[in-house]
């Protein structure tokens, strides 16, 4: 099979994993990082989750600059682990207290 007609081929395929950057701010300041440190907060975070869940995407990944200084993160992970079988979030971990422990751990 040719690629020019990979397209023409009527398969329904939805990406499985997904990578939500909920904010490009972070309170570390890396050399390498290439987060521009202007966050923009939006309630949009809905709407996104939704769709995403429509369209059997399985699991999620939110991340940032640092995912846990996003305002609504607690909203976020919990509308997300209602939806999807697996999410994950990728921190520095340097926000990980006592509560948040507990709450990964639920």
């Amino acid at each position: 099979m040719k690629n020019s007609k990979l397209l023409d081929i009527n398969i329904a395929m939805n990406p499985t994993r997904i990578e939500l950057e909920l904010t490009e701010l972070c309170n570390l300041k890396c050399s390498f990082c290439y987060n521009s440190q202007k966050p923009i907060v939006s309630d949009k975070y809905k709407e996104i989750i939704k769709r995403l869940s429509e369209e059997n995407v399985l699991e999620v990944v939110l991340t940032g600059g640092e995912p846990m200084m996003h305002p609504q993160f607690i909203e976020i992970l919990d509308a997300t682990t209602g939806l999807f079988s697996k999410v994950m979030i990728q921190t520095n971990g340097t926000y990980i207290d006592k509560e948040y422990a507990n709450l990964f751990k639920r």
